[in-house]
């Protein structure tokens, strides 16, 4: 998910604060990488820390299949002006950040079924 934006600009991601986690709950790379069905099946891609200073994965990408995740919110920089949220409006946050939205929109592209197919057979009312 990080190939096509780049050096430069996967390095601005590993330095500075461009992405917006607002979650609790997460997985530490160590108990991802303890629990043997996870781990064969999970390659983890970031890492991010906590306020209280814990380390938790920030983005995972299926080893076999294309699958990727983030635990972080890449689209709610461009829209999400809450005071005191911690949003980077920056236009090259906003454009890093839509990077993971293209990637995202391009693996459901490279899947072959297509909306209408055989779905009007199936639900002939509904169309």
């Amino acid at each position: 998910m990080y190939c096509g934006m780049g050096r430069e600009n996967a390095e601005k991601l590993e330095k500075g604060y461009y992405t917006y986690n607002m979650h609790r709950w997460s997985v530490s790379p160590e108990d991802l990488v303890a629990d043997e069905s996870l781990n064969s099946f999970w390659e983890i891609t970031s890492t991010s820390i906590t306020e209280e200073g814990q380390e938790f994965i920030a983005s995972i990408e299926a080893k076999s299949y294309p699958i990727m995740a983030t635990q972080f919110h890449p689209e709610k920089h461009g829209h999400m002006f809450r005071e005191n949220q911690g949003y980077n409006h920056s236009w090259e946050s906003i454009q890093l950040n839509a990077h993971f939205a293209k990637e995202f929109v391009q693996m459901a592209r490279a899947n072959p079924n297509r909306w209408g197919s055989g779905y009007k057979e199936l639900h002939p009312n509904l169309i």
